[in-house]
């Protein structure tokens, strides 16, 4: 299981300048389905096992406020690790329920938060 520990764009927008160098500098975002791989990666890579991932399936839910579904779609920098993790069956919620994506094709858009970022490192 992964998880967000940022929850908004505002939280990111307090930090100070040196909380922002780390966040300006990160490699990867700091969604849970990019922090869940990771972790899967470096414990496998301990281990020295070849990852073989094509038969999980990547499952990411987001609520809002209320506990509603809210949008949970992969974004740009997610999907090339998606991509590369091998994953192929992704559910991932929207407002109106779960939708389907193959993981060796998805696509994503990007992010408030790297939308941010983006615009930090100009």
């Amino acid at each position: 299981m992964g998880s967000n520990s940022v929850k908004s764009i505002k939280d990111i927008r307090k930090l100070n300048k040196k909380e922002l160098q780390v966040v300006k500098s990160m490699d990867a975002s700091c969604h849970a389905e990019t922090g869940l791989l990771k972790r899967i990666f470096r414990n496998l890579s301990k281990n020295r096992k070849e990852p073989k991932l094509n038969k999980y399936c990547l499952i990411v839910q987001r609520y809002d406020k209320l506990g509603n579904l809210a949008n949970a779609k992969p974004c740009s920098v997610c999907c090339p690790i998606i991509k590369i993790s091998g994953i192929k069956d992704i559910w991932y919620s929207t407002e109106e329920g779960f939708k389907y994506a193959d993981g060796r094709t998805i696509v994503g858009e990007d992010s408030s938060g790297t939308r941010l970022i983006a615009e930090l490192n100009q």
